[in-house]
Order: C-alpha cells, then sequence, then structure tokens
C-alpha cells in the first residue's frame, strides 16, 4: 500500500456501516491517518420503525388535511363561483342602472327643456294678458269718458233747450198775453169776442206755466243754484202736481255739496224713478231717501209698493229704456245701480255713489 492509499482488501462493510476516514498531520503534513466505522443496522431499524409510526400517525391527519382542502377549495371554488355571478349580476344592475339613468337623464333634459317652453309660454301669456287687461282698461276708461261726456252734452242740450224756451218763447206768450188783455179791454162793447180772447189770453197763461214746468224739468234753476237737497224737495212737492202721486223725501247724515255732475245725474235718477212710478206702478204714494253715508258715499232709495216687475223680463217686449238711463248715468260717475222688483211686490231702487270723485266737467249751467 502506498503513502497516502489505504487498502481495504479483507474488510467486509455492510449496507448498514458507516466509514469515517480520520488524517494524522504533523507539522502541517500528513504523516498517516485512520479509519473507523460504525455499525447504524440498529439505528437504521428504529429510524424505519420511527418512519413507520410517523407514517401511520401523519397519513390520517394529511387525509384528512387533504379532504379539508379539497373540501376548502370547493367551497371556496363555489364561493368565488357565487361572488362571480354576483359580479355579473351587480355588472349586468349597473348596466341597467346606467341606461336608466341615461333615460332619466334624457328624461330630466327633456322636462327641463318643456319647463323652459312652459315657462316662457306663461310669461308670454301673462304679459299677452296684462296687455289685454291694459287694453281693456283703457277702453274702459275711454267708455267711460265717452259715457260721461254724453250724459254731459245731454244736460248740456237740455239747458240749452230750455234757456231758448225760457228766453225766447216764453217771452212771446208773455207778449201774446199782454196783448190779449189789452185787446179784450178794447172789445168790451163785444161780449162775444171779448169772451174768447179771454179765452185766448188764459190759454197763453196755461201755455206759459206749462212751459215753466218744461224748463224746470230740463233744467232745474235750484239744482245750480240751491243744491240738490232743496231741488229734490221742489222735486217732490211741486214736481209732482197734477200726477196724483204724493211722494215724501227723507234726508239723512250730514249734507253736503256734491260735485255738479254727481248732483245732476243723482236728481235725474230720481225724476226717472218718479216718473215710471207715476206711469206703471198704479199707487199713489213713494218715498225718497238720501243718506249721506260719510264724506266719501252717498246713497239713494226710491221705493214705492205698486205693482212691480220682473227686472229680467222686458215689458210688452221692449226694453226698459228708463232704466237703461239710469244705469248709464250711474256708471258714468263710478256709481252702482240695484234694482229690487218682484210682480206684485213693489220696487226699490238703490244707488250708491262716491260723493267726493272728482270729475273733468265744468259746473253746468244755469237758468237766469
Amino acid at each position: 500500500m502506498e503513502f497516502g492509499n489505504w487498502d481495504l482488501e479483507g474488510v467486509v462493510r455492510t449496507a448498514d456501516t458507516v466509514e469515517t476516514y480520520v488524517p494524522i498531520m504533523r507539522d502541517s503534513r500528513l504523516i498517516g491517518g485512520f479509519e473507523i466505522y460504525y455499525d447504524i443496522t440498529e439505528d437504521r431499524e428504529k429510524l424505519q420503525a420511527l418512519l413507520q409510526t410517523s407514517y401511520l400517525t401523519l397519513f390520517p391527519i394529511v387525509l384528512i388535511l387533504f379532504v379539508s382542502v379539497v373540501l376548502s377549495c370547493r367551497r371556496a371554488n363555489r364561493n368565488i363561483n357565487q361572488r362571480i355571478e354576483a359580479e355579473e349580476k351587480l355588472f349586468q344592475q349597473s348596466a341597467e342602472l346606467k341606461e336608466k339613468n341615461d333615460e332619466l337623464t334624457e328624461l330630466f333634459v327633456i322636462c327641463r327643456d318643456r319647463k323652459d317652453r312652459l315657462e316662457e309660454e306663461q310669461k308670454a301669456r301673462q304679459e299677452a294678458q296684462e296687455q289685454v287687461q291694459l287694453e281693456q282698461g283703457k277702453r274702459e276708461q275711454q267708455r267711460m269718458e265717452f259715457l260721461r261726456h254724453t250724459v254731459q252734452a245731454q244736460e248740456e242740450e237740455r239747458s240749452r233747450i230750455a234757456r231758448e224756451l225760457h228766453d225766447e218763447t216764453a217771452q212771446t206768450l208773455t207778449a201774446a198775453s199782454l196783448n190779449f188783455a189789452s185787446l179784450k179791454n178794447q172789445l168790451e162793447d163785444n161780449p162775444e169776442v171779448s169772451e174768447v180772447v179771454g179765452r185766448l189770453q188764459h190759454l197763453c197763461k196755461q201755455m206759459n206755466q206749462d212751459l215753466y214746468r218744461l224748463v224746470h224739468d230740463l233744467r232745474p234753476a235750484q239744482l245750480d243754484d240751491l243744491g240738490l237737497v232743496p231741488a229734490l224737495r221742489y222735486l217732490v212737492d211741486e214736481g209732482q202736481e197734477g200726477t196724483g202721486l204724493d211722494v215724501s223725501l227723507e234726508v239723512n247724515g250730514k249734507q253736503q255739496r256734491m260735485d255738479p255732475f254727481v248732483e245732476t245725474v243723482i236728481y235725474r235718477v230720481v225724476q226717472e224713478a218718479l216718473t215710471n212710478i207715476t206711469r206703471h206702478a198704479g199707487v199713489d204714494h213713494a218715498s225718497v231717501q238720501l243718506v249721506f253715508e260719510s264724506e266719501m258715499v252717498v246713497v239713494l232709495r226710491v221705493i214705492d209698493s205698486g205693482k212691480g216687475f220682473d227686472p229680467e223680463v222686458p215689458e210688452n217686449g221692449r226694453k226698459g229704456w228708463g232704466l237703461a238711463g239710469m244705469a248709464e248715468r250711474v256708471e258714468s260717475i263710478n256709481g252702482t245701480l240695484r234694482i229690487d222688483a218682484a210682480p206684485g211686490k213693489g220696487t226699490k231702487i238703490e244707488v250708491v255713489i262716491p260723493a267726493m270723485q272728482q270729475t273733468s266737467f265744468c259746473p253746468l249751467p244755469s237758468l237766469p
């Protein structure tokens, strides 16, 4: 055997023997070595027994763990599938919600556009209504002005006619009466002619009285000179002579002068109402009430207990022009006319007038 090599011939090594070589050194030089052999058969058997025991012990555990892992994987897989399905449903629902949201957005835009159009149409309609109301107000104001001017023109024409009758016709009748009186004195020797002249003189006087009454009806001087209340007293006292109608006048409240145009309208309403009572009511008594309720309101009532009528039904197929004239006159001074009547139950005419209103008309001329 050479140095450094070991001849192991003749040595029997079993499969369960472990060989270990140990070198011998001196001054960093290898001078020899020896080998150590270990028999691990017993240890191996113990290890195999231990491993067998471990296998028998761990196999059920591993099996249980494997089954558990498989079940867990299946459960996890099922959960994952359910989650995937849920996510797919959620995605589908999200898509549907997005689609519905888009539809709602589009609908909202349409509704907003319609709302804007409706607001514009409503605004235009409101402006049109305001314009129509403004035009109606202007037309109503023009109608009222026209009505006032019409009534004023009627009164002025009445005054003109009354003045001409008073200044011309009445003087002519007076002169004729005086001439007839002079002629009668000259014809005292002829009784027949004198009697005829006397009758003519009497006719002239009668015509003069009738003319005076006509002039007063056209434009009473008391209304311009003394005011409404004295003019009404003259109307109910002396103005109804010969008609057989007894009229009572009742004035309440603090009396005051009003606009001449307002006083004229009230006087004409009373005059027309008494004329209607004389012609149609079939009674011999009527009452006139004038109430100054405040400085702003005057109430007129003309009441009779006669035949009455239905204000909604024209009498004898003709419209009541007298009532229509009353309504126009009262409307011309912004008053209200109310007629309470029924067949067999008499008639009540009530007028409410704003007494202190201002008019643009000049005072009506009075007769000399």
